[in-house]
């Protein structure tokens, strides 16, 4: 003999085929939940509750709290770093018109010199926007003076 069915079962039963496709109609129903996820039936599982806390006690939840990110620090001393990746115009906006330009292979060297400092760039074709960007840099002397070295080239060319 078997066992009676519950009557909730037995609903489901009647509404559902016999055979493979009964069984998947009643998987479905039995792992069904409601939108917050929870299953058909679940204390937690009802419209009236969001992440296990009910509708009317959500407002008297505290706001989270909201920590601002810090800020990368920035130096304020400038370095011929700030030139990789830009554009021609870009570089003269920062150092003015090159003392010399000369052709290597695919590239453009420009040179600018201050009293003993002197600094190559390096350009080549993006070919991403079809620009001429810095790729490189060379700069005498390269040393602990690179800073200064570099501060005095943008003042030899009233760049600022």
């Amino acid at each position: 003999m078997t066992e009676p069915e519950p009557a909730e079962d037995a609903a489901a039963g009647a509404l559902a085929p016999d055979g493979p496709a009964g069984q998947l109609v009643e998987a479905v129903e039995k792992d069904a939940g409601d939108a917050s996820g929870m299953p058909l039936g679940s204390p937690m599982g009802s419209s009236s509750n969001v992440g296990g806390v009910p509708a009317g006690d959500l407002a008297t939840l505290p706001a989270p709290a909201v920590v601002p990110a810090e800020p990368e620090p920035v130096s304020k001393i400038a370095s011929p770093d700030e030139l990789k990746s830009k554009a021609e115009s870009e570089v003269i906006a920062l150092l003015g018109k090159p003392v010399t330009t000369r052709s290597e292979g695919t590239g453009t060297v420009w040179t600018y010199r201050a009293g003993t400092c002197s600094l190559d760039v390096y350009f080549f074709l993006d070919v991403a926007d079809n620009r001429r960007r810095a790729l490189s840099y060379e700069m005498v002397p390269e040393d602990d003076l690179t800073q200064g070295c570099y501060k005095a080239l943008k003042e030899a060319q009233h760049v600022q």
